[in-house]
């Protein structure tokens, strides 16, 4: 897994002082703005899908308050995948965290029936996750569904 100064930043604690000191120290290096661009973006071709962005790190660990400042002062698109093709919603799910994943679907339209390149769309995250209130949410409010595929063991879940 590729690891820079501002992963670690994001991986250490919910600490937005933190993630902006070390954004800031790029921005005075005038050859690393696009570095922090690129960083923050997108994934590296050569990175293959073990990469994870700054911003999908953050939504993974449910750190709310820095995914919304990455979106609006960083300008990160919520909506990028990884090269696994997991968006930012199946890494809060896999966290288990209900605000991050409410705060992606309500107000970057995110969509909950996405699946990554393993075919794993955010609800079974979530349930794997344990975190009975974000998959009653998805289902109840997001109408996912699941269904079993190329053998493997998948959530069925059924609105009764």
């Amino acid at each position: 897994m590729i690891c820079t100064p501002l992963h670690l930043a994001c991986a250490d604690d919910d600490d937005l002082e933190s993630v902006k000191a070390v954004v800031d120290d790029i921005k005075q290096t005038p050859f690393l703005d696009k570095w922090l661009a690129a960083e923050c973006r997108t994934c590296t071709s050569e990175a293959k899908g073990e990469f994870t962005t700054p911003f999908q790190m953050v939504c993974r660990r449910g750190y709310l308050n820095v995914a919304k400042w990455f979106v609006s002062e960083c300008k990160v698109d919520p909506r990028l995948p990884n090269c696994g093709r997991m968006t930012p919603l199946h890494f809060a799910c896999l966290g288990g965290h209900f605000d991050v994943a409410k705060w992606l679907v309500n107000e970057h339209k995110l969509d909950p029936n996405l699946k990554d390149a393993d075919e794993c769309t955010p609800l079974q995250l979530a349930f794997w996750s344990s975190n009975s209130t974000l998959v009653k949410w998805l289902v109840n409010e997001c109408d996912v569904t699941c269904s079993r595929k190329k053998g493997r063991y998948e959530l069925f879940i059924n609105d009764a």
